[in-house]
């Protein structure tokens, strides 16, 4: 049996898409013992460990995206157990035995397969190496993604200063110039487009 670990970034940001990851752990991997939650690192060692993670042979890992329109059109939860699924299953291609932790209080409504058991822990992103490896690619992922893709479409906004959470910057610039197509309108924020 193997050990994974699986995390998500950008569950309550106002716009963006959620991202979550899982790392699988087939054999030892020293960059595992560099990791630490992802909220506690500088972007630029964030960045490093990630491309350490998915260099390293003796890692396999995946992860996926749920957009902010479907955020409002399914709701978050909905969106957390699509993301969570779609891992389960990848770990189930790997025809091998997982014990799976993942940083969650509570697990109800998700499949297991023959392959994966999931485990919820309460701050596993800080108390397991492979967690806290998952936390930081879904991380690196979604703010990648949001400095390179969505920050310069809407650079009013300054996403790449804040990640697309909800700052004081990001309520002035949502009170100037309303909702863009990469909020989450159902989260209620102050304005209407």
């Amino acid at each position: 049996m193997v050990c994974a670990g699986i995390d998500e970034a950008g569950r309550w940001c106002w716009a963006g898409p959620l991202v979550m990851a899982v790392v699988c752990a087939r054999g030892y991997s020293p960059v595992l013992d560099l990791c630490q939650d992802s909220k506690i690192l500088s972007a630029s060692r964030r960045q490093l460990l990630a491309q350490k993670i998915l260099a390293d042979p003796n890692l396999v890992c995946h992860t996926v995206f749920f957009s902010a329109s479907d955020i409002d059109r399914y709701g978050l939860a909905y969106g957390l157990k699509t993301c969570l699924i779609s891992l389960v299953d990848f770990l189930s291609t790997l025809s091998i035995s997982v014990d799976c932790v993942m940083d969650w209080p509570t697990v109800r409504w998700v499949r297991w397969s023959h392959y994966v058991s999931v485990r919820p822990m309460v701050r596993a992103d800080s108390l397991v190496p492979v967690v806290s490896a998952a936390s930081i690619l879904a991380k690196v992922a979604r703010d990648s993604w949001v400095c390179d893709q969505l920050d310069p479409l809407y650079p009013q906004y300054g996403f790449a200063r804040h990640k697309w959470y909800g700052t004081r910057f990001h309520r002035i610039a949502l009170e100037m110039y309303g909702l863009c197509p990469e909020h989450r309108a159902s989260f209620s924020l102050f304005v209407t487009s």
